[in-house]
């Protein structure tokens, strides 16, 4: 119950597809509890080095979420740029998607089902808010539950919605 409005942002670093799953699900879940005060909140992903513990010094590589708090956005996603990401899709390809399609103005929104469909869509963003920096372009994302209907059966995937961040 830390992230209101008019407060600092939280931090959270993940390593592994399970993890950012998790962490992707949670906040979407928490968005629908922030929308009855009439807040939303936004993840500004990246890549860190860390170091697993004193006894082992091998840096490997995580995820730190920067979450904040914002009002909610008037964005309609079905206006967006749809990109559906697998578990083999390339993080770098989607980022230079996202990427041209956010300089030409458009709006981009990633659909992942599964874990590590999901960590591959959070890892195109990061990428992506990289790509951006030189067109003084951040983007964040706004996660949402969405059902999938696949061969007849119900599946719940999720969906990130970028929003870009004009210098």
């Amino acid at each position: 119950a830390r992230l209101r409005s008019g407060q600092p942002p939280v931090r959270v670093t993940v390593m592994g597809p399970g993890s950012v799953n998790q962490l992707v699900k949670a906040l979407a879940v928490a968005r629908g509890q922030l929308a009855e005060e009439h807040s939303d909140l936004a993840a500004y992903p990246r890549f860190i080095h860390i170091t697993a513990d004193a006894r082992d010094q091998e840096e490997r590589s995580a995820i730190q979420f920067t979450v904040v708090a914002c009002a909610p956005h008037d964005l309609d996603p079905e206006k967006a740029v749809e990109y559906k990401v697998g578990a083999g899709t390339n993080p770098k390809s989607t980022a230079g998607a996202v990427a041209s399609a956010t300089r030409e103005g458009k709006l981009c929104r990633l659909e992942a089902l599964g874990s590590a469909a999901v960590s591959q869509s959070v890892k195109a963003v990061a990428i992506s808010r990289t790509n951006l920096t030189e067109d003084q372009v951040d983007l964040c994302f706004v996660p949402r539950f969405r059902t999938l209907t696949l061969d007849d059966d119900r599946r719940s995937a999720i969906e990130l919605l970028l929003v870009p961040l004009r210098a």
